[in-house]
């Protein structure tokens, strides 16, 4: 339709006719840089009831060793900290038009995010993460997008206070880490707030087949 164009993307084309014959290329390249879940070993239930030896824990992939090695610390016996890694995500876009009535390419920063996350006290999070904007780096500073401290003693029962994501509509509730698509979808962005990082104070957890979600949000100019 006229005028269309990717979200981000700098307009370099007539709006003001009907591309035709368009070949469009869109590549989206995603790097997070989050620790992942550590391997461990398991038991295997043999016929007669007994367990059979330790299995070897799996070999780590390249990916396992890049995402390990942002754990800078972890000690699950330390009674004060017991975990501190670094936190993080890049990711890039790339586009490519040709139609009749001209061409157009270039490459777009959608998301730089680092920050840290430490667990301590066995039962709390602490986790800080800043967005920034490599695309118009002036400032470069974008926002405080996770500012919050987490108490978790058990799966029903997690208590998150502070800046934090908002867990409103299926697409809200999806990081940008685990969409499979471009980005979300037009719908969601016009159903919810798209600001989706606020204050405020939720009450989370599981209680058996239901999970439940609930919170009170405040935010403005003023928020970070």
């Amino acid at each position: 339709r006229p005028g269309w164009r990717l979200p981000g993307a700098r307009p370099k084309l007539p709006t003001n006719t009907l591309m035709t014959n368009t070949n469009a290329l869109v590549l989206l390249i995603v790097l997070t840089g989050i620790a992942g879940a550590q391997a461990g070993s398991a038991t295997i239930p043999a016929s007669s009831g007994k367990t059979d030896a330790a299995v070897a824990p799996k070999e780590e992939s390249i990916y396992d060793k890049i995402w390990g090695a942002l754990v800078l610390y972890k000690n699950p016996d330390n009674p004060v900290i017991q975990e501190f890694k670094l936190r993080g995500r890049q990711q890039d876009e790339w586009y490519y038009f040709d139609a009749a009535q001209g061409r157009s390419e270039d490459w777009i920063v959608r998301r730089t995010r680092i920050g840290f996350e430490a667990k301590v006290f066995q039962e709390f999070t602490i986790h800080s993460e800043v967005d920034l904007d490599l695309q118009n780096p002036d400032p470069l500073y974008n926002k405080l997008t996770d500012a919050y401290i987490k108490w978790s003693p058990s799966k029903k029962f997690n208590l998150i206070v502070g800046k934090q994501g908002t867990k409103f509509t299926l697409d809200g509730a999806t990081s940008s880490t685990a969409l499979i698509t471009i980005d979300r979808s037009n719908l969601a962005n016009n159903i919810w707030f798209t600001e989706e990082y606020v204050p405020g104070i939720t009450v989370s957890g599981e209680l058996g087949k239901w999970i439940y979600n609930v919170g009170y949000f405040t935010s403005g100019e003023a928020s970070p």
